[in-house]
């Protein structure tokens, strides 16, 4: 039930990202930006088939096979840990890196770039909660999982941030063309 809840907020992102698409084709941004939102529509795309197939579950379920299988579950620390631990050095990294390239990039009009790159950190936050729950390691999903569920406040706040993202993007526009 939460996976086809999530799938259903994950439409109301595609749309949203394919209205901010069609305005920035129409107002003749450069093809960079209309291509962005394409391209953040289609993560999310992907995002719902995922829960709708679970294709998430699927993938962790095999390796947690494959760790059976190969009788190495009980130290299969020694192969998630220092995965996890460079997932999420690279996470911070490229987090940082992000930032500060979104902000010499997109020398855009403040709100217009501040919109692009909330959508570019959205992203981010989403492809970086799905690499750590495909992780699989036990200390972060009981950070993920338990108490306040962190998975769905992620989740769900990567997406408004792409939806609110994709909106304002859309309304600074209009607002351009209308002066």
């Amino acid at each position: 039930m939460f996976n086809l809840a999530a799938a259903a907020v994950y439409i109301a992102v595609i749309l949203a990202c394919g209205i901010a698409s069609g305005i920035a084709f129409r107002a003749k941004r450069p093809i960079e930006e209309p291509a962005r939102w394409i391209l953040f529509g289609t993560l999310f795309a992907i995002l719902g088939l995922s829960r709708i197939f679970n294709i998430e579950e699927k993938l962790r379920s095999t390796a947690r096979n494959f760790f059976f299988d190969s009788r190495s579950y009980e130290g299969r620390w020694e192969y998630q840990a220092p995965v996890a631990g460079a997932a999420f050095a690279l996470m911070a990294a490229a987090s940082i890196a992000l930032v500060l390239l979104a902000q010499r990039k997109h020398r855009l009009p403040g709100r217009l770039g501040k919109a692009l790159m909330a959508a570019d950190l959205a992203a981010f936050g989403m492809i970086s909660l799905v690499g750590l729950r495909l992780i699989s390691l036990h200390s972060v999903d009981a950070l993920l999982f338990r108490g306040p569920h962190l998975n769905w406040i992620i989740d769900i706040g990567c997406s408004a941030a792409m939806i609110w993202a994709a909106l304002r993007y859309r309304q600074l526009l209009l607002a351009s063309r209308r002066r």
